[in-house]
């Protein structure tokens, strides 16, 4: 009778699961700080550069012959690296108008809940086993109390 509760609260749990995750850990403020400050910033950035660089390197494709005689080669290239640099300071104040559109965008809270609720059972375990993990130890020592304290509560009632 009480074997598999677990499971068939499947939904619930993965309904408070996936809240969770998205509101305490995979905001779009704390994904907007990774792209920006984390390991992946440096190719980011050389992203935004190259395509800020392309972008007025098209925008002058027609005049480009004008533009190098009335300002030079080194004139047009210094003017190109202040556009990219101007953008790419930019880049980080403009990115926390994006945290409410992320958040609609990516509706990170109902997809994660409704591909928990098509999990099997096994592998809902598997997902959320990973969460407790680090604390499995604890969950087992005081299963093992409980259930010691449980049989010489038994013991103890057989002999009285």
């Amino acid at each position: 009778r009480y074997q598999g509760l677990f499971h068939r609260r499947q939904a619930e749990v993965a309904e408070q699961y996936a809240h969770l995750v998205a509101t305490r850990i995979l905001t779009p403020r704390k994904i907007m700080n990774e792209i920006l400050y984390g390991r992946a910033a440096d190719k980011v950035f050389d992203t935004i550069r190259r395509a800020v660089g392309q972008a007025v390197e098209k925008s002058v494709e027609f005049v480009k012959p004008v533009v190098f005689l009335t300002l030079g080669n080194e004139k047009y290239e210094d003017i190109k690296r202040f556009i990219i640099g101007k953008l790419t300071r930019i880049v980080p104040r403009t990115a926390k108008n994006l945290e409410g559109y992320m958040e609609r965008a990516m509706d990170l809270e109902r997809t994660m809940a409704n591909r928990m609720k098509a999990l099997t059972p096994e592998e809902f375990e598997t997902v959320l086993r990973s969460a407790f993990q680090e604390d499995e130890w604890l969950l087992i020592l005081v299963g093992a109390i409980l259930g010691g304290l449980v049989g010489l509560g038994q013991a103890l009632f057989m002999i009285a």
